[in-house]
């Protein structure tokens, strides 16, 4: 069994990176992060239509039934995916493969393949050579993560992954005991902790479009903004308030997760993409472990509620500085990339 979850994770943990690196490639650029966000988005509603299934099929055919539906759906999704699908035109072209190949993949997008002036004919493929405006032939190795201008951000992003996935875990496992524990009745204290993943989903739906436009500046807003509201959930306050409170948190925090698989998907070039996403959604784990043991570690060290939530927040003051710091490199990168353009 244990080896059978560790072939699914695997599976599914390889899942995320390629979707985010196949939706930027045919997302258009001014909507690259609007488009992961969406995506994204699936799998919110898939993990919540999941549990809701299970709860349905549980108590009525046990839990060997839902490996198996889960598996046959997976197995069948990937079939759908495999025929539908095409492949990145982009990495096509990266990887040298056949031209006939790739003005297949056009024609099938509805895009008309035009080259000099003229059609793509089939009797004159081998006399067509497509170029993309950064051809770069890079292997996706784990160094080719730090190089040609990649050496600070691939870090920074590994860095704000991991703290932000440690918000994310501590406030979404925890939340409900640590308003328990500030005397709210159950049944409150459960609807207070449910507003945080609706404000996450809501958040990053309706900042998706500023993702687009601004980068990394909107998680650098987050964190600023989820700095005060972290620090509030711990206050004495009308329920009403709470609700808020906890809402806008999840726009933050979760908001925040979503912001960064869209920075991620935008940062890379085709090659290394897929790589470079799926090294900082795996980095990012460690934040989830920590975030999901911090909990634990000060509540046995009998901290009152306020000051839980006081220390958690820290990490805010991080994820901005981070965030700044990885803003300034970006751009300074494009303008050196702009002199060497002019220079060429």
């Amino acid at each position: 069994m244990t080896a059978l979850r560790f072939l699914a994770g695997i599976g599914m943990g390889g899942v995320v990176p390629n979707t985010v690196a196949l939706v930027s490639e045919y997302a258009p650029k001014a909507r690259r992060a609007t488009w992961i966000t969406l995506m994204f988005s699936g799998f919110s509603i898939g993990a919540g239509g999941g549990g809701a299934i299970a709860s349905w099929m549980l108590p009525r055919f046990g839990w060997p039934v839902l490996f198996q539906v889960g598996g046959v759906a997976a197995v069948a999704v990937a079939i759908v995916s495999l025929i539908v699908l095409p492949e990145s035109v982009r990495f096509l072209i990266l990887k040298g493969r056949a031209p006939e190949q790739i003005a297949r993949i056009a024609s099938r997008l509805g895009a008309a393949a035009r080259f000099g002036g003229a059609s793509v004919a089939a009797g004159n493929q081998q006399a067509v050579r497509y170029i993309v405006d950064d051809e770069q032939r890079v292997r996706a190795t784990p160094l080719a993560l730090f190089g040609n201008g990649l050496v600070r951000v691939t870090p920074l992003l590994w860095a704000l992954f991991v703290l932000n996935s440690l918000a994310l875990h501590f406030l979404q496992n925890w939340l409900p005991i640590l308003f328990n524990m500030s005397a709210l009745p159950p049944a409150q204290a459960a609807k207070a902790a449910m507003m945080f993943p609706v404000g996450g989903t809501v958040g990053a739906l309706a900042l998706c479009r500023c993702v687009d436009r601004y980068g990394v500046a909107v998680i650098l807003l987050l964190a600023l903004l989820g700095l005060p509201v972290c620090v509030s959930l711990g206050m004495p306050m009308p329920a009403l308030w709470l609700y808020g409170a906890s809402f806008m948190s999840g726009v933050c925090v979760i908001g925040s997760q979503f912001a960064l698989y869209a920075v991620a998907g935008m940062l890379y070039p085709t090659m290394l993409r897929s790589a470079g996403v799926g090294s900082a959604i795996g980095v990012g784990k460690l934040g989830s472990v920590v975030g999901s043991v911090l909990g634990g570690v000060l509540l046995a060290m009998h901290l009152p509620v306020a000051d839980l939530f006081t220390n958690v927040s820290s990490v805010f003051v991080f994820i901005a500085l981070l965030s700044v710091w990885l803003g300034w490199n970006r751009r300074r990168e494009a303008r050196e990339s702009m002199a060497r353009t002019h220079t060429a």
